[in-house]
């Protein structure tokens, strides 16, 4: 199905904060604990590192440009060092989602770890993408978003965000010979929908002015 233009700027290298209620969706519903080591391999500025860390957990954030409060400019998929870690959480940039998932697979089998990434919705329907969802006994868990993400602000009369996403997990320490499990969750906060519903309203337009009478002279 072709998506319909949404009237958003296309974002340089794909550099999309995540709000924390995807993080928050996630969290709630997997394997990891606050003494788990997780790495955020595209943290961008680091809203989901900050997201994570609310939670509790160990964060090492890296990215290939970072900025904000990110500083270590790692390159996942060159990088030839093997960081320890218990996950690996991240949302990737779309033209290298697929890299992404082979490399965070590969790193985390020696520690039997855990990888999710957040991707559209439909990411697992390829053929070529098969060996890591149907053929792949570690494909865990697909969490579909009820609420479609709202990348940045919008602005008045723009419509709201036309994809739709879903996190993707795999998880080591589990054999998953039955089909994996998904679930469909809703998590934006009602103050976060009413804050982008009043932005996206359009101002009502000033009432016309009325002309003065003359008045009549005698």
């Amino acid at each position: 199905m072709a998506q319909r233009e949404s009237g958003y700027t296309r974002i340089e290298r794909d550099r999309y904060e995540t709000p924390a209620w995807v993080t928050d969706v996630l969290v709630e519903d997997i394997r990891i604990t606050a003494s788990d080591l997780v790495w955020e391999p595209a943290a961008g500025g680091g809203k989901m590192v900050r997201a994570l860390r609310d939670r509790g957990f160990v964060v090492r954030a890296t990215d290939i440009d970072p900025s904000g409060e990110v500083s270590d400019s790692t390159d996942f998929l060159r990088s030839v060092s093997q960081f320890p870690c218990d996950a690996i959480i991240t949302n990737p940039p779309y033209k290298l989602a697929m890299p992404f998932v082979e490399r965070a697979l590969a790193m985390t089998e020696p520690s039997r770890g855990l990888v999710a990434m957040l991707l559209r919705v439909d990411f697992d329907s390829a053929k070529t993408r098969q060996h890591v969802f149907a053929d792949c006994l570690q494909f865990a868990h697909k969490i579909v978003l009820l609420d479609r993400i709202c990348w940045v602000d919008p602005k008045p009369g723009q419509a709201g965000p036309s994809e739709n996403h879903a996190w993707f997990v795999w998880d080591w320490r589990a054999d998953y010979r039955d089909r994996p499990r998904t679930s469909w969750r809703a998590g934006m906060p009602l103050s976060e929908r009413e804050r982008l519903a009043a932005l996206r309203r359009k101002p009502k337009p000033a009432p016309a002015s009325q002309p003065v009478p003359e008045l009549e002279t005698t």
